[in-house]
C-alpha cells in the first residue's frame, strides 16, 4: 500500500467514519481497461444513527471517466402538483363574492 493510501486509511480510523456501500454497483471510475471505486461518502457513526436510511447511489455518467454519486437519506419524495382550473367554476355564483 502506498504511503498516501495508508495515511488516508489511518485518518478514516481516527475519525471513526464509515464508508457507505454503493447501491447496485461497484465502481465509480473506469477508463475502458480498469475499473475502480474512487468516489465515496464517509460519514460518522453518529450521523448514520441519526439518518438510518442513508445510502449512496451512482448517477449516470455524462462526459467524464467518473460516475457522479449522490447521497440519499430516504426522505420524502415531493412531487410537483399542477393546479388545474375548470371553467365550470366560473358558473358557480356561490363561489364568488362581490
Amino acid at each position: 500500500m502506498r504511503p498516501a493510501m495508508s495515511d488516508f486509511s489511518e485518518c478514516i480510523l481516527e475519525l471513526n467514519v464509515v464508508d457507505l456501500a454503493l447501491v447496485r454497483v461497484i465502481y465509480t471510475w473506469a477508463n475502458n481497461q480498469t475499473w475502480s471505486l474512487l468516489d465515496r461518502f464517509l460519514i460518522s457513526t453518529e450521523w448514520e444513527i441519526h439518518y438510518p436510511e442513508v445510502w449512496q447511489k451512482r448517477l449516470p455518467r455524462l462526459c467524464s471517466d467518473h460516475w457522479r454519486i449522490m447521497l440519499d437519506y430516504g426522505g420524502i419524495q415531493r412531487r410537483r402538483r399542477h393546479f388545474k382550473f375548470e371553467n365550470m367554476w366560473l358558473n358557480q355564483k356561490d363561489l364568488w363574492i362581490g
